[in-house]
């Protein structure tokens, strides 16, 4: 396999600044040649997560915030997700996996659209590099980001993120963990 595409530590420290390639395409779709580099700032490093924010999106959660639902998800839903789906294959050797508030999780929403994308797992960000530019060869999450005016798709405010927050990471995990053990782990 090609190495880790990340520039970041195996296990980073909070408030380091790393950087993530994007397969969201415009219209809220995924491309394996998306390949937007974009930058999160960590703001947890748990146990099972490591929890990232978008910069674009800065200021919405307080460190409390963040400190509280890092406790949330690794106490309650890796332990869950683990004893009903397996663990992470951890192709970035860190042990965590990337829970990312991102406003590409916002774009992909496409407009005049009735419903609304809170958040995705890509089994693209566990393909090769070679195979697929934009993976990050990594388990991340992404998860949308508090938007009260609506500039990046749908508005939604910080209350209501950080109300669904502990659930939707729980359910893309699962999404993560089935994946990794049907394909990544598994025989395909």
């Amino acid at each position: 396999r090609a190495s880790r595409t990340m520039n970041w530590p195996a296990v980073p420290n909070v408030n380091d600044t790393v950087r993530i390639k994007s397969a969201v395409t415009p219209g809220g779709g995924l491309s394996c040649n998306g390949n937007t580099p974009i930058d999160g700032v960590v703001k947890t490093v748990g146990d099972n997560f490591v929890i990232l924010e978008d910069p674009a999106a800065a200021g919405f959660f307080t460190e409390a915030d963040y400190v509280e639902l890092d406790a949330e998800v690794d106490d309650f839903v890796a332990p869950v997700g683990h004893s009903y789906f397996g663990t992470p294959a951890d192709l970035d050797g860190n042990g965590r996996t990337i829970a990312f508030f991102t406003r590409q999780a916002n774009r992909m929403t496409p407009p005049e659209s009735a419903g609304i994308t809170i958040g995705f797992f890509t089994s693209l960000d566990l393909m090769d590099p070679v195979d697929c530019p934009s993976s990050n060869e990594a388990e991340i999450i992404w998860l949308i980001a508090p938007d009260p005016n609506g500039e990046h798709g749908p508005a939604v405010s910080a209350g209501w993120v950080k109300g669904i927050a502990r659930g939707l990471i729980a359910h893309e995990f699962q999404h993560l963990l089935n994946a990794e053990q049907r394909v990544t782990i598994g025989t395909g």
